[in-house]
């Protein structure tokens, strides 16, 4: 599980409890308190967790779409 903060840069949107868990990166307490709640309901680790195999899935797609358009590309020059 990948924990994301948002801190004057956001690589990507994140939804609290929809596709990740925010918590203010200066406050152990607050850290501890979202970990408890993953740990206390396994819907949201299973949410959580498919989601983001989805999403690595999907990355993992399209760098294999990219490759293979890539040796096309070098094959179209022999």
């Amino acid at each position: 599980m990948i924990f994301r903060y948002l801190f004057k840069r956001v690589p990507e949107i994140i939804d609290h409890l929809e596709n990740g868990l925010l918590f203010n990166v200066f406050s152990p307490q607050h850290f501890s308190k979202q970990i408890q709640l993953l740990n206390l309901s396994k819907e949201l680790k299973e949410k959580l967790a498919f989601k983001e195999q989805q999403k690595a899935l999907q990355c993992f797609e399209k760098e294999k779409q990219f490759l293979a358009f890539k040796e096309k590309l070098l094959n179209l020059e022999d």
